[in-house]
């Protein structure tokens, strides 16, 4: 394993056990709070919206990671 992927193996793990907790404790809404405060509740447009938007998100990664693959 590689130290670049060490580093980024305790950065997640960081964000997760620390920052993410500290976070929710000073108020700040989470994902789905705020998905819900701008679409509102029980919207067929914001649903449709939020699955476009995790569409793409995924497609993004996978030809990234794809692309990192391919070049290495």
């Amino acid at each position: 394993m590689s130290k670049k992927t060490t580093l980024y193996f305790f950065a997640g793990f960081l964000v997760a056990a620390v920052i993410i907790p500290f976070l929710r404790a000073a108020g700040v809404p989470g994902f789905d709070a705020a998905l819900t405060t701008i679409f509102g509740p029980d919207n067929t447009l914001g649903s449709i919206v939020v699955i476009v938007l995790l569409v793409a998100l995924v497609a993004g990664i996978y030809l990234y990671s794809k692309k990192q693959r391919v070049t290495k």
